[in-house]
């Protein structure tokens, strides 16, 4: 009996430790791996242990606040395919300094534009 439950909590210390090690060397919503944020300055210490995931949960406490008759095409899109229960919305595999300098060569635009519109995101859920 004693064995069984020793056995028991270490494997619930491994799956701890395999969910802290996942967090600690990929991002929560791309799951991409820590080194490819590399050259770029600062991506990865806006992801690391699933911080940037806070970013989504304030978007959709932000989307069921917000009237739905008002909601942007974007914001209607993500509403109904979260409302499905679907992930499709997410950008697993990518992240967006890599997806405009693989399209343009200037992550910094890019950088700057989501900045901007964090921002203003930010203030939209303070105002409620």
């Amino acid at each position: 009996m004693q064995g069984q439950i020793i056995d028991a909590f270490a494997e619930m210390r491994d799956e701890d430790k395999a969910k802290y090690d996942d967090l600690s060397n990929n991002c929560f919503i791309s799951s991409i791996d820590r080194h490819s944020f590399s050259g770029y300055p600062g991506e990865w210490d806006k992801r690391k242990e699933g911080r940037f995931a806070w970013h989504y949960l304030h978007y959709f406490c932000y989307l069921q606040q917000k009237d739905p008759e008002e909601y942007s095409g974007l914001e209607n899109a993500v509403s109904e395919a979260y409302a499905r229960g679907s992930i499709e919305f997410l950008p697993i595999g990518n992240f967006y300094a890599g997806q405009a300098e693989a399209h343009d060569g200037g992550a910094g635009e890019a950088r700057e534009a989501l900045d901007a519109y964090a921002s203003e995101l930010r203030e939209r859920l303070t105002k409620h």
